[in-house]
């Protein structure tokens, strides 16, 4: 014998049984992270913007905000992916000031900017 006591085996599966099912809690989280990133009403203000304009917004202020919102979640969810593959430095890269996920996030902002002005 190897020295280890049977209870000391049956420990050590348990331990391992139980780890395992915290990879695949783990693996659980990081797909409902990409879903959820993905999902342009899963965020606060996305839900304020489906049940305040609603999904039949008119062209202008509401229904371009509704586009760029979408697509800026739709960028961030490829931010996520390539984090949840390992790929941590095209992730940055991905989120980086001249990325595609910057240029939605300013023309976001800025359609939301002149939403407000056009507001007041």
């Amino acid at each position: 014998m190897d020295g280890c006591e049977p209870d000391e085996i049956a420990r050590a599966i348990a331990a391992h049984g139980s780890w395992k099912l915290q990879l695949v809690d783990a693996v659980r989280k990081l797909w409902d992270s990409v879903r959820q990133a993905a999902d342009a009403e899963a965020c606060p203000f996305g839900r304020w913007l489906h049940e305040t304009v609603g999904a039949d917004a008119a062209p202008g202020n509401s229904a371009d905000v509704q586009g760029l919102h979408a697509e800026f979640h739709r960028l961030a969810s490829e931010v996520v992916e390539l984090a949840v593959a390992g790929r941590a430095a095209e992730a940055q890269t991905a989120m980086s000031a001249s990325s595609r996920f910057a240029a939605a996030s300013a023309a976001l902002t800025l359609a939301l900017v002149r939403w407000q002005d056009r507001a007041a």
